[in-house]
């Protein structure tokens, strides 16, 4: 089992998270008391699944529908911004539509890679 330290040091190393690396840390987060059904646990906001990290994704991910925009970019214009896409990004694009760089906490991001994002079109940057 994960421990905390070890997630940061995973975390410190490997600083970009595709698909393929995010399931050990899905599995991590369901054993946190915070998502225990009938749990008591108030959250501090020092979680490591709280630490802020940015998620990175193709603009035309959020052309899909208004839900979809909200949940991954937010409402806050302060939370993202739009860049070129780079070679070393190895999203499944073209690199002509642009890409989104949104900050949000860690467990949001790897909520959003999970159920928004397909394989090749998502990654979250820890820095």
């Amino acid at each position: 089992m994960l421990t905390f330290f070890m997630i940061n040091h995973i975390i410190q190393i490997m600083k970009t998270l595709y698909h393929k690396d995010i399931p050990p840390f899905l599995r991590k987060i369901e054993t946190e008391p915070e998502f225990q059904t009938g749990s008591k646990y108030v959250p501090t906001g020092q979680e490591w699944y709280r630490q802020k990290v940015f998620l990175e994704f193709p603009l035309g991910e959020i052309a899909k529908d208004m839900l979809t925009t909200i949940t991954l970019i937010g409402t806050k214009k302060q939370q993202y911004k739009t860049l070129p896409i780079e070679k070393n990004d190895r999203f499944n694009a073209q690199g002509l539509e642009g890409k989104m760089q949104v900050e949000k906490e860690f467990f949001s991001a790897l909520m959003n890679m999970r159920d928004l994002l397909p394989p090749y079109r998502g990654k979250i940057i820890c820095d």
